[in-house]
Order: structure tokens, then C-alpha cells, then sequence
């Protein structure tokens, strides 16, 4: 309703949700939705690490204005790649899990940004 009300009053035929994580709850959310359409971003795994570290909370704990051995950043940064590794493996497992669903697309980031139409 929230979505609906939000395309309404931005002129739009529909409006879309982006949180990640949502693919771990696919399986529900077709079923409570069955006209969706699913949109898969997918992205080179290594941009996806990279941009994560620039993120503001991660940046935060990798460049703490404190003063924190070498080692431990190296591990702090260690952790957040390992993290962003795993979800995009696990995104990546719930795309090939729905391709053969036809509501379902995969749009690769790299040729959107390269040819947008």
C-alpha cells in the first residue's frame, strides 16, 4: 500500500523496492505478490567489496580516528569483504534459483552502465 500510495503520488504506474536482502525471502514474497516483477542487479563481486569499504559505518571502523594497530584494521577490513562476499554468493545462488521464472529478470550493472537503453 505504502509503494502504491508513493507511484500514485509521484505520477508513476508503479514503484519498487530496493532493500537488499530481499531474496532470501523470494520464495514468500512471489507467493504474496504473484504479479511481481523481480529485478536481479547483478554486479562484478569485487565492486560490490569496493563500494561496500566506501560505505560511511564501514569507513568508520576501517579509519577510526583512534588510534588502532595495523593488524586490527587489516582484520576489520578483512571481515567486511568476507561479509559483502557472502551475500553477493548468496544473492547470486537465489538468481540462479528463480531464472527459469519468468517474472524474473537479470540485469548485469555493468552493460546497464555501459548501454542504458
Amino acid at each position: 500500500a505504502m509503494l502504491a500510495a508513493d507511484a500514485e503520488k509521484s505520477g508513476k504506474m508503479r514503484a519498487g523496492e530496493k532493500t537488499p536482502g530481499h531474496e532470501r525471502y523470494l520464495d514468500c514474497l512471489l507467493q504474496w505478490f504473484p504479479d511481481a516483477t523481480v529485478v536481479f542487479m547483478r554486479r562484478d563481486p569485487r565492486a560490490c567489496v569496493a563500494s561496500a569499504l566506501q560505505a560511511p559505518w564501514v569507513r568508520e571502523q576501517t579509519h577510526p580516528r583512534r588510534v588502532v594497530t595495523a593488524p586490527m584494521l587489516r582484520r576489520l577490513r578483512l571481515v567486511h569483504v568476507a561479509l559483502k562476499a557472502c551475500e553477493w554468493l548468496e544473492s547470486w545462488r537465489a538468481e540462479q534459483r528463480f531464472s527459469a521464472d519468468p517474472r524474473v529478470t537479470v540485469v548485469r550493472y555493468g552493460e546497464l552502465v555501459r548501454d542504458p537503453e
